[in-house]
């Protein structure tokens, strides 16, 4: 898609999300990326690895729905999204049958309403979505005195660790199944 035809579909989607917030009569929520440190990284990178990771259409994301909130006079709350797709994996998904992702943009929508996330219990075994299925991840025992966000940072760390060990078991399977 040229990115004149990317950017049209991209206002014409925020311009149906603003309107409909303004009919709601409530906020918009959006995560509060920067890509600054990514953007550091890029000279290493190959051009087709930095045009991945670059935040143009991000940027472009950002200023138009700023502008189109602002127009319709709809308030836009910008939140961190840090560990939000962990939190939605571990808390949401499995239960209700969400997506991480859909998981994670409720924790977002949460976080707007300045609601926090407690953690489960230290010890305990939740099914979280890893590669098309569900897999226990044992949660790590929290250290006293520990900040929340340094105890979801334990359990993000836990539950990667979780999503490579399956990443590496699937792709061992399909080596093997390559090579007869």
């Amino acid at each position: 898609m040229p990115p004149r035809a990317s950017e049209a579909v991209l206002s014409d989607a925020l311009s149906a999300a603003v309107a409909w917030e303004r009919v709601e009569l409530t906020p918009v929520v959006a995560e509060d990326l920067d890509f600054a440190a990514k953007k550091r990284t890029m000279a290493q990178l190959s051009p087709k690895g930095a045009r991945t990771l670059s935040g143009r259409l991000y940027a472009k994301y950002r200023q138009l729905l700023e502008a189109k909130c602002f127009r319709a006079g709809v308030e836009l709350i910008l939140i961190d999204p840090a560990y939000t797709s962990t939190i939605g994996a571990v808390k949401y998904a499995a239960r209700r049958g969400w997506s991480v992702h859909a998981a994670a943009a409720g924790v977002i929508a949460r976080r707007g309403q300045k609601l926090t996330e407690r953690l489960p219990r230290a010890g305990t075994a939740v099914s979280v979505p890893v590669r098309g299925g569900h897999h226990a991840l044992e949660l790590p025992a929290r250290k006293i005195g520990d900040s929340r966000v340094a105890a979801w940072r334990s359990v993000h760390a836990a539950y990667r660790d979780v999503v490579r060990e399956r990443w590496l078991a699937a792709t061992e399977c399909s080596y093997h199944w390559l090579r007869r």
